[in-house]
């Protein structure tokens, strides 16, 4: 395994958030890349050719239905197609939350989803919704004035987690958690060395 200070991928990290995900930039400044090159160190330490017991590949750790899903080729171990796939992914999970008004707050709801799912992220913002007497579905939400709540915020929802069920699973919600929490564990370290 590499050292999270391996500068290989870096470049390509950089050009992918610039061209998929450049909210990143605007929003986390000139180092935003770096959250991506922190979740990329947790999926596969760096490793292009990792493959999780589930099938996940790449140093993105894609699902074979996700990569296809994406752009309609498997890109599952060349590091050029799993990040530009991986970096689009967690986009469309980030864009998606758009309710979420603080951006540490959404970003850490979509690299949630981009792990466990995004059923489990939108059932625990509807409980957050119906614990904070606001009507539950996000249409209906969005209809009475999107009041803003607390419900909209990394620690709530991550305690939300363990308690919600999509088609009668529970997620892992330690694993969600825990993949957060780590990524933004090696984001600290990474930072530290830049600034």
């Amino acid at each position: 395994m590499k050292k999270i200070t391996d500068t290989t991928y870096d470049e390509l990290f950089r050009t992918t958030v610039a061209k998929h995900f450049p909210e990143l930039l605007t929003v986390f400044g000139q180092h935003g890349w770096l959250w991506i090159k922190a979740q990329a160190w947790q999926e596969s330490g760096f490793n292009p050719g990792a493959e999780s017991p589930v099938g996940a590949r790449g140093l993105m750790q894609l699902m074979p239905g996700t990569d296809m899903e994406i752009d309609g080729d498997l890109d599952a171990f060349d590091p050029v197609g799993n990040v530009n796939n991986g970096v689009r992914y967690l986009a469309e999970q980030y864009r998606k939350l758009s309710e979420i008004p603080h951006a540490t707050d959404r970003l850490k709801m979509a690299l949630a989803a981009y792990n466990g799912g995004r059923g489990y992220i939108n059932e625990a913002l509807s409980e957050g919704r119906a614990l904070s007497l606001m009507p539950v579905s996000y249409s209906s939400w969005r209809r009475v004035g999107s009041p803003a709540g607390l419900w909209q915020t990394w620690p709530c929802v991550s305690l939300l987690l363990r308690g919600v069920f999509v088609d009668g699973r529970q997620p892992d919600w330690r694993q969600m958690t825990g993949y957060v929490e780590k990524i933004e564990g090696y984001l600290s370290k990474l930072l530290l060395e830049v600034l």
